[in-house]
């Protein structure tokens, strides 16, 4: 789910500042994830970015593993895809997976 691109602070010019809601059916099992845009901007050697495609693929391939595996196997992936390159903003990622 795309978030509004307004920010939750600063100085506002509108009189209340409105954002999106939505709702969507979770069910047991269910794993959600939230992150800033650190992780998909960081980039190569090459300068090509990480991507939201390749974290999509990455989680997709991993769901079945528990969230601490996860987190290693994405820590493994994003070391090699960055190699040489110095980490170059912040890097958020949370996870939760539902009870089943």
């Amino acid at each position: 789910i795309k978030g509004n691109r307004k920010p939750i602070g600063g100085h506002q010019k509108e009189k209340a500042r409105v954002f999106n809601n939505v709702e969507i059916a979770i069910h047991p099992g269910t794993s959600l994830f939230l992150l800033s845009d650190g992780l998909v901007d960081q980039v190569n050697h090459k300068a090509v970015k990480f991507g939201y495609r390749r974290l999509e693929s990455f989680l997709l391939a991993h769901a079945h593993l528990k969230m601490a595996e996860q987190k290693i196997l994405l820590l493994e992936e994003l070391k090699n895809f960055q190699g040489s390159e110095e980490q170059r903003d912040d890097i958020t990622l949370l996870g939760i997976k539902l009870k089943t």
